[in-house]
C-alpha cells in the first residue's frame, strides 16, 4: 500500500480537479428536470450522420461529444421554456472509462464522471466553443480520477442506507449523457446484417430524462430515456433536439 500512496494521492487531487465545479458549488435551482421518478421508462431515438457530426466538431476544434452536449443544452433550455421555466446553464454528468487497457489480473469497471456546465442560450456555435473549452479543461484530470472521491462516498452512503435518498434528492446535475464509440464497419450475425444499434440507458434517482449516444457504421444514434410520468413531453424534447442538431450540423 505504501508504494501506491503517491499514485492514490495524485488520483485524489485529480478527482478534486475533475469535480471542482460541483464540490462546494451552490445547489442548482429547482426545475422540473429533477423530480421524483417512478419505475416506468420510455425511449425515443434520433439517427444522425456521423460524418456531419465530425465535420461540425472539427470546424470548431471540438469533438462529436461536444456537439452532442451542445445540442442537448439548447434542447433542454427550450423544453423548460415551453414549460414556463427559465434555466440558462445545465450541468450534464458525462461518464467515461478510466481503463487504458485490460489484463486478466485487473478486471472490473474502472469509470469516472465529469460534470460539464453546458450553456443553453446564445448562438449555437458560440455555445459549442464554450462546451469544447470546458471538456478540454475537464480532460486534464487523470482518467477515472473522480472515482477516487465518489467511489468511497457512494459506498459509505450505501452502507448507511442513504444512497437512494441521496440520488432521489440531489441537485448537483440535471441529466446524464453517455457516449460510446461503436464499430466503424457494419456487423453481421450468422450472415444477417446488423443495420442499426440503439443504445439504452435508464435515468435514476430524480433525473427525469437521460441521453445515450452510440456511433455505428457511419451513423450516430441518440436515445432519449425518460420517466413518462415525470417527462410527459418526451416527443417534444426529441423534436427540439432534432432542431438543435440540424442547426449545428448544417
Amino acid at each position: 500500500a505504501v508504494p501506491r500512496l503517491p499514485a492514490s494521492l495524485a488520483r485524489a487531487v485529480g478527482g478534486l480537479l475533475a469535480l471542482r465545479g460541483s464540490i462546494g458549488a451552490p445547489r442548482m435551482a429547482r426545475t422540473s428536470l429533477n423530480v421524483p421518478t417512478g419505475p416506468r421508462r420510455r425511449f425515443v431515438s434520433i439517427r444522425l450522420d456521423l460524418a456531419e457530426a465530425l465535420a461540425a466538431g472539427h470546424a470548431h476544434h471540438a469533438t462529436v461529444n461536444d456537439v452532442v452536449l451542445t445540442a442537448i443544452g439548447g434542447a433542454l433550455h427550450r423544453l423548460l421554456e415551453q414549460r414556463g421555466e427559465q434555466q440558462e446553464v445545465f450541468v450534464l454528468s458525462v461518464p467515461f472509462s478510466g481503463r487504458r487497457q485490460a489484463s486478466v489480473g485487473e478486471l472490473g469497471n474502472q469509470s469516472g464522471v465529469i460534470p460539464i456546465r453546458v450553456p443553453g442560450v446564445g448562438h449555437p456555435f458560440t455555445r459549442l466553443d464554450a462546451v469544447a473549452a470546458a471538456t478540454r479543461t475537464a480532460k486534464l484530470a487523470p482518467a477515472g480520477a473522480s472515482t477516487a472521491l465518489l467511489g468511497p462516498f457512494f459506498r459509505l452512503l450505501a452502507r448507511l442506507g442513504l444512497f437512494q435518498r441521496f440520488i432521489s434528492r440531489q441537485r448537483t446535475i440535471h441529466t446524464f449523457v453517455t457516449n460510446l464509440r461503436g464499430p466503424g464497419e457494419p456487423l453481421a450475425i450468422f450472415g444477417c446484417p446488423v443495420i442499426g444499434l440503439v443504445p439504452l440507458t435508464g435515468p435514476t434517482g430524480n433525473v427525469t430524462v437521460s441521453f445515450a449516444v452510440l456511433s455505428y457504421a457511419g451513423g450516430l444514434e441518440v436515445t432519449l430515456a425518460a420517466d413518462p410520468d415525470a417527462c410527459p413531453d418526451l416527443l417534444a424534447l426529441r423534436t427540439l433536439l432534432e432542431h438543435e442538431f440540424a442547426t449545428l450540423l448544417h
